[in-house]
């Protein structure tokens, strides 16, 4: 008889290539795209850094989708809801998808990228994606505010 290791961490055995991992904020995509490309030895891109080359090419009022956080996006449409959360987020997808496929299309070789606006079904030709979520709400909330100030509407918005 052969007894199977069953991983206690079920990032422990994952081997990828060429990965995009994505999902909402504060869930640990970061932490996690960090520990798979140390495992696998690939270089791994945070496309928020896009984001900037993105806004050297249009002004705030011709893509204004672009200067915008994904947890920012809604007020665009209106109050804190699902819908208006919904829009704000595709908005977001929208405006940065080409940007996102020009970068990704110029990688070679294995590689993770990391983002919360990927769109997963337009990078399908490029890598496997990893949707990353948390069902813990207080790991969420402590995730979450390692990199955004404790404030009042950061907390509405989460």
């Amino acid at each position: 008889m052969t007894l199977q290791k069953i991983p206690t961490n079920p990032w422990e055995n994952i081997f990828v290539k060429n990965s995009f991992i994505y999902g909402v904020p504060g869930v640990g995509k970061t932490h996690y795209s960090e520990k798979l490309a140390v495992k696998n030895y690939f270089p791994l891109y945070e496309l928020d850094q896009l984001r900037e080359d993105a806004q050297k090419k249009f002004t705030k009022a011709e893509k204004p989708f672009l200067y915008m956080g994904t947890t920012q996006a809604f007020k665009a449409f209106g109050e804190l809801n699902r819908n208006n959360v919904i829009k704000g987020f595709l908005k977001i997808r929208k405006e940065m998808k080409p940007f996102v496929e020009e970068f990704i299309s110029s990688l070679h070789g294995s590689y993770i990228v990391e983002a919360a606006f990927i769109t997963p079904k337009d990078l399908v030709k490029y890598a496997d994606g990893l949707l990353v979520t948390q069902r813990n709400e207080s790991i969420h909330k402590r995730q979450f505010f390692t990199h955004r100030e404790i404030n009042n509407e950061n907390k509405r918005e989460l």
